[in-house]
C-alpha cells in the first residue's frame, strides 16, 4: 500500500500502541530507503576537530552493521589516553552498552581508542600526541594530509551509494590543488566535475594524492605534469554509480 498518515495529537486522545508504531516506523522505513546500498561507514559529519585544546567529534550521520546512528550534538573526546611518549591513538566508532532510558531501550555507538589499525569499528582518524603542542585539524591544502601535527583523515572512509569515497575535507583541497593549475587538461577537468559530485572511487583518489610528492618538494601546488592517464578513465568512478 502506498499511503502518507497524518497523526493527530488532540486533547484527551489515548496514544494507542498502533499509532506510538507508526510514529516509530516511519523515521526508520524513510532511513532505509534513503541509505539502501550504502555500505557500513561516516555518510555524513562525524569530523574531528579542536576546539580550546579539546578534541571533540561533530554530529553525523553513520551506518554501521547495516543499521543508521545519528548524533545531534558534538562529543568530547577524553584525554584520558592521551600521554607523551605513546604510540599514535587511531579513533573508532564502536558499539556500546545498551541501556534504557525514559523507557527506551538505547544502543549506543561509542568513541574507542587503539594503538593500531583494526576492523573492529568505523575508523575516523589518529594521531600521536605530543605534550604541550596543540593537535591541528582541519587541512587547508594537500601538504598538511602527512603532517604529523594534525589529526590524519587520509585512511578515514566515507559511505557513498555502492562504495566508498575519501573525506569531503581531502577531496576539497584535492579539486583545489587541480584548479590552481594554468591548464587543465580534459582528464582533469572531467576529475574536478566527478569529485565535487563525490563519483570517484577511492582507490583512484588514493593514487591520485600518492602522485603528487608534495612531501619532498613542499610544493602545495599539482605539478603542471602530472599524469592522470595511467589510470584508464573507467577508474576514476565508483562503478555501481554510473
Amino acid at each position: 500500500m502506498i499511503y502518507n498518515s497524518e497523526i493527530e495529537f488532540k486533547r484527551g486522545k489515548i496514544l494507542t500502541t498502533e499509532i506510538l508504531e507508526e510514529v516509530y516506523q516511519f523515521p526508520r522505513i524513510y532511513f532505509d530507503i534513503l541509505y539502501e546500498g550504502y555500505p557500513d561507514g561516516i555518510i555524513e559529519g562525524f569530523n574531528l576537530f579542536n576546539e580550546n585544546n579539546d578534541i571533540y567529534l561533530s554530529k553525523g550521520i553513520v551506518k554501521f552493521k547495516g543499521n543508521i546512528y545519528f548524533s545531534g550534538d558534538k562529543l568530547k573526546i577524553s584525554n584520558d589516553n592521551f600521554c607523551e611518549g605513546a604510540p599514535p591513538i587511531y579513533l573508532y566508532l564502536e558499539e556500546g552498552p545498551t541501556f534504557e532510558r525514559n523507557g527506551v531501550k538505547m544502543n549506543p555507538l561509542i568513541v574507542s581508542f587503539y594503538n593500531q589499525k583494526n576492523d573492529l569499528g568505523i575508523y575516523l582518524g589518529h594521531f600521536k600526541y605530543r605534550e604541550g603542542i596543540l593537535i591541528k585539524t582541519g587541512y587547508a591544502e594537500l601538504k598538511d594530509l602527512y603532517d604529523p601535527l594534525f589529526i590524519n583523515i587520509v585512511d578515514r572512509k566515507i559511505s557513498v551509494k555502492k562504495g566508498y569515497s575519501l573525506d569531503k575535507e581531502i577531496l576539497k583541497i584535492l579539486s583545489k590543488a587541480l584548479m590552481k593549475k594554468t591548464v587543465l587538461t580534459m582528464e582533469e577537468k572531467i576529475l574536478i566535475s566527478l569529485i565535487e559530485s563525490e563519483s570517484v572511487s577511492i582507490d583512484y583518489l588514493k593514487f591520485f594524492l600518492s602522485s603528487f610528492a608534495l612531501l619532498s618538494s613542499g610544493d602545495s601546488e599539482l605539478p603542471e605534469n602530472s599524469d592522470v592517464k595511467k589510470f584508464p578513465m573507467s577508474d576514476y568512478f565508483i562503478h555501481a554509480n554510473i
